[in-house]
């Protein structure tokens, strides 16, 4: 990470005080396609309409796959960890963009729009999505998530929010979601984020980085 394309943002989790920034207040202001930290969102949107439940198992298809993980049955609490593509693909089909539309304006998420393929218009424009969010937007969204200031079930939250723990050590929580994806339409540059919380004994904030680079740079 690093350089005028990069920025990190660290936020109290309580007052929403700036903690910490990299980056220049353009950088950390520029809308990029969310690429799989849409997953958080998404599953949200999927709980509360009653298109998934935590327990729901939903059955591969088996056709090939981009990673072969992902080729059998899964549970929700696994989509999510493993960011199965298919499995929030096939929930926006169910839900329509009309539907994402609506709640991602009642969640304050980037610019709302669930344009582009149904399936991929969280995955940039290389392949038609708008759907964009700056690195503060993505730290303030988690911050609303995690005060439960989101117009969300309380259930769905709290399954979102336990899915998301990472690694739990020293009474610290790393609570984290990554992902990359092609960040301009001929695809010669790529995002990549990590978005997340770190509670520990001295603080509790979350966080956004982004970093945008020539394609094949994130490894």
């Amino acid at each position: 990470l690093g350089g005028p394309h990069t920025c990190v943002i660290m936020l109290d989790a309580r007052s929403g005080a700036e903690a910490y920034r990299y980056g220049s207040n353009v950088a950390c202001a520029r809308e990029l396609p969310p690429c799989s930290t849409f997953n958080i969102p998404a599953t949200l949107i999927a709980l509360d309409s009653g298109a998934a439940t935590p327990a729901s198992v939903f059955k591969w298809d088996h056709k090939p796959q981009a990673v072969s993980a992902w080729e059998h049955d899964t549970d929700m609490s696994t989509a999510f960890k493993q960011s199965v593509a298919w499995v929030f693909q096939n929930l926006a089909v169910t839900a329509g963009a009309s539907a994402y539309e609506t709640r991602l304006k009642a969640f304050g998420y980037g610019n709302h729009l669930a344009q582009g393929p149904i399936g991929a218009f969280w995955q940039g424009p290389q392949g038609g999505g708008e759907l964009a969010i700056s690195t503060r937007g993505q730290a303030e969204f988690l911050r609303r998530l995690y005060n439960g200031r989101l117009p969300a079930k309380p259930e769905s939250t709290a399954f979102v929010t336990t899915a998301m723990v990472d690694e739990i050590r020293s009474g610290a929580t790393m609570s984290g979601r990554l992902g990359s994806c092609p960040s301009n339409g001929d695809g010669s540059r790529q995002v990549g984020w990590w978005i997340g919380r770190l509670q520990a004994p001295k603080g509790d904030w979350v966080f956004a980085s982004s970093t945008r680079v020539p394609l094949g740079s994130l490894r």
